[in-house]
C-alpha cells in the first residue's frame, strides 16, 4: 500500500500549490509495469512494438512500419555500410569486396543469433553487430568500426523522425 505524505509550499506569486511524494511503493509499483511491457512486448523479436503506442500514435499503417523495430535495425545496418565507405575513402585498408558482402546483408537480418546475443551481452548493438558479422565473415572486423552505439541509436532516431 501506498504511503503519501501532502505537504504546500507557496509557488511563484505566493499561491500554495500541492506536491505529493510517495514515501513507499514506488518499487513494486515499477515492477508492476516492467512486467506488464515484458508482457506487450512478447512476440517476434523484430516486429515487437508495444500495442498502446500503435493504437495511440500509428493509426496509418506506414507509421506503425516507421516506428518498427525492423526499421531500426535495418537503418543500423544501412548506417553501417555508410561508415565503411567513408571510411574507405579515409585510408583504412577495407576493400570493395567486404562492403559488398554488408549491402548484400543489409536487408535480411538474422534476428535469432542478435536476440540469443543480446541475451548473453546486454547490450542491443553489439549483438546487432555480431549477427551482422556472422553473415558477413569478411567485413567481421569492420563492421561499427570507429563508432559508438550513438552513432548507430541517435542517426536513426533522426532518420526515422525525417521520414515521419
Amino acid at each position: 500500500m501506498l504511503q503519501r505524505r501532502l505537504s504546500v509550499r507557496p509557488a511563484a506569486g505566493g499561491h500554495p500549490r500541492r506536491i505529493h511524494q510517495i514515501k513507499k511503493g514506488c518499487a513494486g509499483r515499477s515492477q508492476q509495469k516492467q512486467l506488464s511491457i515484458r508482457k506487450i512486448l512478447e512476440g517476434s523479436y523484430e516486429r515487437q512494438i508495444p500495442k498502446p503506442v500503435v493504437r495511440a500514435l500509428c493509426k496509418q499503417r506506414d507509421a506503425v512500419h516507421l516506428f518498427s523495430p525492423d526499421k531500426k535495425f535495418k537503418t543500423w545496418r544501412k548506417l553501417w555500410i555508410a561508415l565503411a565507405e567513408t571510411e574507405k575513402e579515409l585510408g583504412p585498408p577495407i576493400t570493395q569486396e567486404q562492403i559488398d558482402e554488408m549491402k548484400a546483408h543489409a536487408e535480411d537480418i538474422n534476428y535469432e543469433v542478435a536476440k540469443e546475443r543480446e541475451r548473453l551481452v546486454r547490450h542491443d548493438v553489439m549483438s546487432h553487430v555480431y549477427a551482422y558479422g556472422q553473415q558477413c565473415p569478411k567485413a567481421k572486423g569492420i563492421i561499427h568500426l570507429g563508432a559508438t552505439s550513438c552513432y548507430v541509436g541517435d542517426n536513426t532516431d533522426i532518420i526515422i523522425m525525417t521520414e515521419a
